[in-house]
């Protein structure tokens, strides 16, 4: 299974964006598959300097407003 992710830091200023492919591992025990491991192995990860963006403006912050919307 494949993923792609944004990671906006505001603290520092940087956006981190990538793509990755899951490792995860099942076993199954008493006829219930559980997870044996979870992990990814990226296919690339790149960084981006927010101020390099002219115009972009975080209108949601999760960690600011517990994901409510502005205003």
């Amino acid at each position: 299974m494949a993923l792609e992710d944004v990671v906006i830091l505001t603290d520092v200023g940087v956006n981190v964006q990538g793509a990755a492919f899951y490792t995860d591992r099942y076993v199954k025990r008493g006829g219930e598959w559980l997870i044996a491991h979870t992990g990814y192995r990226r296919t690339y990860e790149e960084l981006l300097p927010r101020g390099s963006l002219a115009g972009l403006k975080l209108t949601a912050d999760w960690w600011a407003t517990d994901g409510a919307p502005p205003g």
